[in-house]
C-alpha cells in the first residue's frame, strides 16, 4: 500500500481513537512483505515470526502513545524491523544454535517436475549468493526487487539520499551479477 490518504486516515484513527480495526488494516497490508524481509535477514521461520510480531506490537505502542507525526508508516515499520533484526544478531552472537531443519533438508517429493526443481535450485543459489553481499547491498536488493519499493521509499527506510540508494543498488546488482558469473563458471 503506497502512502495514501487512506493510510493517513488509518494512522489518524489509531492515534486519536486507538482504533484496533484501523491498525489491523495496516497490519494486513504490510505483514507479508515485512515477514519476507525479516525472514530473508534471519533465515529462521520462528525468529522471523517473533520479530514480525514484536515490530507490530512496537508500532502499535508508538502510534498510540507518541505525539510525533508519522510521515512514512512503511519507512518507520521497516526501520523498526531493521533495529529488531540487529538485536537478534547481537543475541545470536552470544549463543549460537543449530536448528534441526538447517542440518538436513529433505526434498519435497510432491515436486517431481525437473523444471520446478531447477527453478528452486536457482532461487536457492541466488539467495545464497545474495547472503554473501554486504548487509546494505542485501537490503537494497531485497527492498527493490522482492518488496518492489521505490527508490524514495528505500531511501526513507535506510536513512539515505535517493541518489545514494541508486548508486548502492547499482553496485549491489553489479556485485551480485559478478558472483553469479563466478559461480556458474565453476
Amino acid at each position: 500500500m503506497k502512502e495514501s490518504f487512506q493510510e493517513k486516515k488509518l494512522l489518524f484513527l489509531i492515534r486519536t481513537k486507538k482504533d484496533a480495526e484501523a491498525f489491523a488494516l495496516l497490519y494486513d497490508n504490510y505483514v507479508e512483505s515485512l515477514y519476507r524481509f525479516i525472514f530473508f535477514k534471519l533465515s529462521d521461520k520462528d525468529a522471523a515470526q517473533d520479530v514480525t510480531s514484536d515490530v507490530f506490537l512496537q508500532m502499535w505502542q508508538y502510534l498510540t502513545t507518541s505525539d510525533r507525526t508519522v510521515s512514512s508508516f512503511r519507512g518507520l515499520l521497516y526501520q523498526t524491523a531493521r533495529n529488531k533484526i540487529i538485536d537478534v544478531y547481537r543475541a545470536r552472537a552470544k549463543v549460537q544454535t543449530v536448528h534441526l531443519e538447517d542440518v538436513q533438508e529433505l526434498p519435497d517429493e510432491t515436486q517431481s517436475s525437473e523444471i520446478r526443481v531447477s527453478l528452486d535450485q536457482d532461487i536457492q543459489q541466488l539467495f545464497a549468493l545474495t547472503k554473501r553481499l554486504k548487509q546494505d547491498y542485501q537490503e537494497v536488493i531485497l527492498f527493490r526487487y522482492v518488496e518492489d519499493l521505490s527508490i524514495k521509499e528505500i531511501a526513507d527506510i535506510m536513512d539515505k539520499r535517493p541518489t545514494a540508494v541508486r548508486v548502492m543498488l547499482h553496485r549491489a546488482t553489479t556485485r551480485l551479477r559478478a558472483l553469479v558469473d563466478d559461480n556458474t563458471s565453476l
